[in-house]
């Protein structure tokens, strides 16, 4: 299915960040912002310090919608909710190692996941908007795999994450 990106050719269609955490910047600059024109940035983090612009071609960023709409459905995911199923899940792991008769317990490590910085992922494509950020994707993608929306996040993180190291990379 090929998607609509926003009209004005500077606008941003794909928005990846991760803020907080060890992170010494906690600014609201992105690590990768792709525009609707196909031009790429990323960010500072990514590329020595300093910005790395470089193009992608259409049919890349119609990949990347779809694998970020389609196959992750992106636009049903919902911040909040990640987080309850996320914490639903410590919770129940945490009673039933409790209750357990084991003489080692398995307790999960979070939510909140001490200094694990906050996935922002923001996609604009057919007349929509939608932001979700997820606090220690990372360790939640590990650790709660079967929550819904933990793995999809992560999976569309890791694809950006290897686009900007590949663009970063070729110093475009």
């Amino acid at each position: 299915m090929s998607h609509r990106p926003p009209e004005k050719p500077d606008e941003p269609v794909i928005q990846w960040r991760t803020s907080g955490g060890l992170l010494a910047n906690d600014d609201q600059t992105p690590d990768l912002e792709i525009r609707a024109d196909g031009r790429v940035t990323v960010g500072e983090r990514f590329g020595g310090g300093t910005e790395i612009h470089a193009e992608i071609p259409p049919d890349q960023v119609q990949q990347l919608l779809q694998m970020i709409l389609d196959e992750h459905d992106f636009f049903a995911l919902d911040s909040a909710q990640i987080h309850e199923r996320v914490e639903a899940e410590r919770r129940r792991r945490t009673a039933a190692a409790a209750s357990s008769d084991a003489a080692t317990r398995d307790v999960p490590s979070g939510p909140p996941f001490v200094d694990a910085g906050v996935t922002h992922i923001a996609v604009a494509a057919d007349g929509r908007r939608h932001d979700v950020s997820v606090q220690g994707l990372f360790a939640a993608a590990r650790e709660y795999p079967e929550v819904p929306g933990v793995t999809a996040m992560r999976e569309i993180e890791t694809v950006l994450l290897g686009l900007a190291e590949e663009l970063a990379g070729s110093g475009s």
